[in-house]
């Protein structure tokens, strides 16, 4: 098994009957903008879960002019990413959204990152929960080979 097989078979495994809830919030939310959503944080796992934990997730997107709350956020995205946003669905969970492009993310994985936090958080255990398609799908895959390295 090659290591892109391994990491894409780990980044499929969660379980938390919460999440699909969530996706689909998401995916009504952004449509086609949203390219893939990524599971991460004290939630993923049992042995970190508390009871003030929120849900965290990276929401990617490959058209940043759409997905964003007005062009200040967008542009506001470029200089500093991830814009940050704290969501609840009606009489359900709340949870913490970070929004970044695609490309942000091959960048912010690579050696020629800004500076290490995204690093840090893509070499840590995560789930991708929805990717539009194989293409996003491998390229989340890449980045957190990337960032591992």
């Amino acid at each position: 098994m090659s290591v892109a097989e391994r990491v894409r078979d780990k980044l499929s495994r969660y379980d938390d009957p919460e999440v699909p809830r969530i996706v689909e919030h998401l995916r009504a939310r952004y449509d086609d903008a949203l390219a893939a959503v990524i599971f991460y944080g004290s939630l993923l796992s049992a042995e970190t879960r508390t009871p003030t934990s929120f849900y965290d997730f990276y929401l990617l997107t490959d058209q940043p002019w759409r997905f964003y709350r007005g062009p200040f956020q967008a542009a506001l995205s470029y200089v500093l990413p991830p814009n940050v946003y704290y969501e609840r669905i009606a009489a359900g969970p709340r949870f913490k959204t970070c929004a970044m492009s695609l490309a942000q993310l091959a960048v912010e994985t690579s050696p020629a990152a800004h500076d290490l936090h995204h690093l840090g958080r893509f070499s840590k255990r995560f789930a991708l929960v929805y990717a539009r398609d194989a293409a996003t799908r491998d390229a989340v895959v890449d980045a957190a080979i990337a960032a591992m390295r």
